[in-house]
C-alpha cells in the first residue's frame, strides 16, 4: 500500500501539476509576445486528413511513421503497420507533402515546448545528491541556504550532501548551445530557439523517467489551444499559484471571439 500510494502521490505531481502548469506558464508567456503566438499558429499544419485509395490516412498514424523511423526493434505489428503506411506514402504524393509539413510542425512545436520549459520551469526546485566533495569558487553573487555570497567566496559541499537548486533561476540562465551559464540571463523567451536543451525541468543526472511522454502532452495541448482559438488573449492579470515546490497560475483570464471547434 506504501509502494502503491508512493507511486500515485508521483503521478499527480510530475504527470499533471507539471503539465498543467506549464500549459498556463507557456501560454502566458506567449500572449504576451502576439509575434510568438502568431509564429506558432502559422507553423500547424491546416486541412482535413487525406484519403489513399478510399481510406482516410490519420494524422496519428503519420506522426508516428515519423517516431518509428528511429526506433530499430519494432514488433511485427508494428513493422507491418509500417509497412501500410509506406505503400500509402508512394500512392500518394500529396501524402509525401503532408508528411513532411507535419515533420516540421512537430519540430516547431517541440522547441517551443522545450523553450517553455527552460523559461517557466513547472518545477521550482530540485534536490541534487553530491557523488563527490566539491569546493565551488563564485563567479557571481549567490544565494545560498538564506546568505548572499559575493563573487570570489568559496562554498564547500561534502559528498551526500543534498543541495536544493531554484530551477527557474537556473533555467533562465542555462547555456545557449554548448556554452557556459550566463550570469546576466540574456536567454530571453524565445519559441523558434533551437539551444534550448540544456535547461533542468527535467533533471539532470537523474532525468524524470515521463520526460518524452510530457513533452509529447504539452505538443498536443499546444496544438490543441492554438487551433481552436487562434485569436486568444489576455483578459486581466493572472494569478500566481501558492505552491513551494511547483511554478503554475492560479487563474489566467482569456477571451476569445471565434473559438474554433
Amino acid at each position: 500500500d506504501d509502494v502503491l500510494l508512493a507511486n500515485l502521490i508521483v503521478l499527480i505531481f510530475a504527470g499533471f501539476e507539471t503539465t498543467t502548469g506549464l500549459l498556463c506558464m507557456g501560454v502566458h508567456e506567449l500572449l504576451q509576445r502576439r509575434e510568438q503566438w502568431e509564429y506558432l499558429h502559422a507553423c500547424l499544419v491546416p486541412g482535413a486528413e487525406l484519403e489513399v485509395d478510399g481510406a482516410r490516412v490519420r494524422v496519428a498514424d503519420l506522426r508516428w511513421s515519423l517516431w518509428s523511423e528511429g526506433v530499430s526493434a519494432l514488433d511485427e505489428h508494428d513493422r507491418q503497420r509500417l509497412a501500410h503506411l509506406g505503400t500509402q506514402l508512394a500512392a500518394s504524393p500529396e501524402l509525401v507533402a503532408r508528411r513532411a509539413a507535419l515533420e516540421r510542425q512537430e519540430k516547431q512545436l517541440e522547441a517551443a515546448v522545450e523553450e517553455m520549459l527552460r523559461y517557466t520551469a513547472p518545477g521550482s526546485v530540485i534536490p541534487l545528491a553530491l557523488n563527490e566533495d566539491l569546493e565551488l569558487v563564485l563567479e557571481h553573487e549567490l544565494a545560498v541556504d538564506g546568505r548572499l555570497c559575493r563573487p570570489g567566496e568559496t562554498i564547500r559541499f561534502e559528498k551526500g550532501q543534498m543541495v536544493n537548486v531554484a530551477v527557474d533561476e537556473l533555467n533562465r540562465r542555462c547555456p545557449m548551445g554548448p556554452g557556459r551559464f550566463d550570469p546576466e540571463a540574456r536567454g530571453g523567451f524565445d519559441v523558434s530557439r533551437t539551444d534550448n536543451k540544456h535547461h533542468l525541468s527535467f533533471g539532470r543526472a537523474h532525468s524524470c523517467i515521463g520526460a518524452r511522454l510530457a513533452t509529447e502532452n504539452m505538443k498536443r495541448a499546444l496544438q490543441a489551444v492554438l487551433q481552436r482559438f487562434p485569436d486568444l488573449e489576455l483578459a486581466g492579470q493572472p494569478e500566481p499559484q501558492q505552491f513551494d515546490l511547483f511554478n503554475g497560475l492560479a487563474t489566467l483570464p482569456v477571451r476569445s471571439r471565434s473559438a474554433r471547434r
